[in-house]
């Protein structure tokens, strides 16, 4: 399976950038997302299994594991849900986790950027670029092959955070159609960056309560990271 998601403009994430998880006979051609010491505090703005499993609607099966392990992609045409260009933060020094359950895979990266002025200007950018309605919009990946991906719906957030962007894709690439959910969170100088796909959209009330988890995680992290 072949992923490419316009991942909220930050994977470089995801999605951001957005990510890709290509095939094992698909040769990327940008490099793998690494990352290396993380800014203090950022692991802890982080979801882990323990936030996840008692999630109405989560799928069974949930681990996590460092990001470093995933075979995780930069994006060389990174959009916003809606299709405009992207920006991609450094992520030199982010946290990052692979997501994986029996349905759904994913990732979530956290970084600081250098000031709170940029942070929200990237989660501006994103809320401005996730207009319910807009036309579906076409990217390239990572793999040379052309993606569509459809803004299905904004996921409403509670605004435990100082803002924050949710959105539900519908994804077609190379003859597969697949779901995604994805979260851009900021807060101070950090943002948060989800992103979770599979065959089928998992269920609402599983985004929204995974919307709610990551914003309580970030706003813990920016209080006691």
């Amino acid at each position: 399976m072949t992923a490419c998601i316009a991942v909220l403009g930050a994977l470089a994430l995801p999605a951001a950038s957005c990510t890709s998880v290509p095939t094992r006979t698909a040769q990327s051609t940008t490099p793998r997302i690494t990352t290396g010491v993380p800014s203090p505090g950022l692991p802890t703005a982080l979801l882990t299994v323990a936030a996840l499993s008692p999630l109405p609607g989560a799928p069974a099966g949930i681990a996590v594991s460092p990001a470093n392990a995933a075979a995780v992609y930069q994006d060389p045409d990174p959009r916003t849900p809606c299709g405009e260009p992207a920006p991609l933060p450094d992520l030199t020094h982010a946290a990052g986790i692979s997501i994986s359950t029996s349905t759904l895979t994913g990732f979530e990266f956290a970084v600081d950027l250098p000031t709170t002025t940029a942070a929200a200007a990237l989660e501006s950018t994103i809320a401005a670029g996730t207009r319910p309605g807009c036309p579906p919009s076409s990217s390239q990946t990572n793999t040379g092959s052309s993606e569509l991906t459809t803004l299905d719906s904004a996921i409403p957030l509670p605004g435990l955070v100082d803002s924050g962007t949710g959105a539900a894709l519908t994804v077609s690439n190379s003859g597969q159609t697949f779901a995604a959910v994805e979260f851009l969170l900021q807060k101070g100088p950090r943002i948060c960056l989800l992103v979770l796909f599979g065959a089928a959209a998992p269920a609402a009330e599983f985004d929204a309560a995974l919307g709610r988890a990551a914003e309580s995680q970030l706003a813990r992290s920016t209080t006691t990271g």
